[in-house]
């Protein structure tokens, strides 16, 4: 029996299943609305839940990190396969191991590879907040992906208490619920390493804590407000200052026109004390990772290697020899290109659509597809100006970037939700005498949390909605049947990767931990007779010495692995009379 659902199921198709679940959803609706007609209505059956925040809290905690690991059968701890996240590995191996950065390793140039620098110092481009969340895991459970977890737990929460300073207690705690599914469960912030959720973290941070100080000033809500600041310039520093800037600028306004200002000084000495704490800890880290308090690792990344500039407006710059010869050219093969489109009428019109359509989808979904409804009908709410006037001078900001990604964008994540939810409300509100408006968030929510289970369920009936869940590419699982061969035997190793000559820059093999001379396998690449390997070899002479000519079309087996790795005499190579 099972199997025939599962057919007729797979001969439905997405578009089918959708269609199916929107009618369920109604039926399940008219159903509600009939049995609970003459008792209580929905909102209310919603309000009966515990009205303690600190439960609700605990709740979205808990759901958050339970329900990403009941589901790791589905979707396992990944594995690491873009440049991105390699690098912030490398940032979470270092702090862990209690380092800012690290010495600029010999011979360095046969180690170069994507978003890492490795002069003046060794070290991650990227603003150093997610690291020390991927570091956390990495120090409390020996995983880098716990830290995954509970920066996303962390920030459901953050969310929740956002929220609760904008609205009723249970849309602040149906906001936080969304979120979970939609984001902890669901996005890719879950399951990979590139970052979102602490970014996201800090825009809650910062909106709860400068709704709360416009009513009322406390010594607590202007740490929190100055954590914040620093949680944002350590993760998305532009995007967090087009958050910042006019939300500081919103709030001076208010505090002016308060009627008494109590404890103002305090309140004040308490946020600077602490946003200056963090800028502070931020320009030591820069000085250390590039010789200059205010000169970060990516602008320093971007001066040495990459052409192509973070905004738009800013000219394309002659390519720097970093990169070399075709193994590793990815910022002309790719992003050149891109760029260049950006920069047009069409691809500036594209670009907007992407991050409009992207935002409202990625964050929300179907969950909020009322909203725009509802903001219609409580147009003349000033809150909700101010919200969406805060949303727009962000956008306007996000168009001067070269880049497009989800993550880019995570400190409006609370705005969004506001807004979003704010809808939401005016929607059930809507001809409240006939419930038609909470009938249709009723129902609306109910397909979200169907499909949602849907996406969470094994992959044939999953992959009718969704692509199939990440998959290791090609080259990561080639790499790990090399690490299998070597490990089997005894002693340490060099491979030096030799690439084919259209090589994909995406499968990029050279990636090492902060101690590249302890790593029992260390990645190389050859670089003859450009920058020759005999020094690389002898320097470390004691280790077994392979070279491999990966292929980017095919995954290697252990067999193949095996056949691929073609020793190097180290003896005769390294004898005096070589030299």
């Amino acid at each position: 029996m099972p199997a025939l659902h599962l057919l007729l199921l797979q001969r439905m198709g997405g578009t089918g299943l959708k269609a199916a679940v929107i009618a369920v959803s109604l039926l399940i609706g008219f159903v509600a609305r009939k049995v609970l007609k003459k008792r209580t209505s929905i909102s209310e059956i919603f309000g009966k839940i515990p009205h303690d925040s600190r439960f609700h809290a605990f709740l979205i905690f808990m759901l958050s990190l339970g329900g990403r690991l009941a589901i790791l059968q589905e979707r396992p701890v990944p594995v690491p396969a873009v440049h991105d996240e390699y690098s912030y590995l490398l940032a979470a191996d270092t702090f862990a191991h209690w380092r800012l950065t690290n010495p600029t390793p010999e011979y360095w140039t046969h180690f170069e590879t994507y978003q890492e620098l490795m002069h003046p110092t060794y070290m991650s481009k990227y603003p150093p907040g997610q690291g020390l969340a991927l570091a956390a895991g990495q120090i409390l459970f020996h995983l880098p992906f716990a830290g995954v977890l509970l920066s996303c737990a962390l920030f459901c929460v953050a969310l929740y208490w956002a929220l609760l300073a904008l609205m009723p207690q249970r849309w602040a705690l149906l906001g936080g619920l969304v979120a979970v599914i939609q984001i902890t469960w669901l996005s890719a912030w879950n399951n990979d390493y590139w970052g979102g959720a602490m970014a996201a973290m800090g825009g809650c941070l910062f909106l709860g804590a400068a709704v709360r100080l416009s009513r009322r000033l406390t010594r607590l809500n202007a740490a929190v407000l100055g954590f914040s600041s620093f949680l944002l310039l350590v993760t998305r520093p532009y995007e967090g200052f087009l958050l910042a800037f006019p939300g500081i600028v919103w709030l001076a306004i208010k505090i002016v026109r308060m009627p008494k200002k109590k404890h103002l000084l305090s309140v004040l000495a308490v946020f600077l004390l602490v946003s200056t704490a963090g800028a502070t800890w931020l320009g030591y880290y820069n000085w250390r990772v590039t010789g200059k308090p205010l000169d970060l690792p990516a602008s320093e990344l971007e001066h040495q290697c990459e052409p192509v500039p973070a905004f738009v407006f800013k000219p394309i710059t002659e390519a720097k020899p970093c990169i070399v010869d075709d193994q590793k050219n990815q910022y002309e093969k790719n992003d050149i290109a891109s760029y260049l489109e950006s920069r047009t009428l069409k691809g500036f019109w594209g670009a907007t659509r992407n991050r409009f359509v992207g935002i409202w989808s990625y964050y929300g979904g179907i969950a909020f597809i009322l909203a725009p409804l509802g903001i219609l009908l409580c147009w003349r709410n000033k809150l909700l100006h101010w919200l969406v006037l805060l949303l727009a001078i962000m956008f306007i900001g996000w168009e001067a970037e070269s880049w497009i990604e989800m993550h880019y964008y995570a400190p409006a994540f609370a705005v969004v939700y506001a807004i979003a939810l704010l809808g939401l409300r005016a929607v059930c509100c809507w001809q409240r005498k006939r419930r038609v408006g909470e009938f249709l968030v009723f129902v609306s929510l109910l397909v979200f949390g169907i499909m949602a289970a849907i996406r969470v369920s094994p992959a044939p009936i999953r992959n009718m909605l969704d692509k199939p869940n990440r998959e290791t590419p090609l080259f990561v699982q080639s790499k790990e049947a090399v690490l299998s061969v070597l490990q089997s035997i005894p002693g340490k190793h060099l491979v030096l990767v030799h690439y084919p000559k259209n090589h994909d820059p995406g499968a990029e093999w050279i990636y090492n931990t902060h101690n590249i001379p302890g790593q029992g396998v260390i990645w190389a690449h050859d670089l003859d007779p450009f920058d020759p390997n005999q020094p690389l070899i002898c320097h470390y002479s004691d280790r077994h010495v392979w070279l491999i000519n990966p292929q980017d079309t095919e995954a290697l087996s252990v067999a193949q692995a095996k056949e691929a790795l073609k020793p190097i005499d180290t003896a005769k190579l390294c004898a005096p009379s070589a030299y």
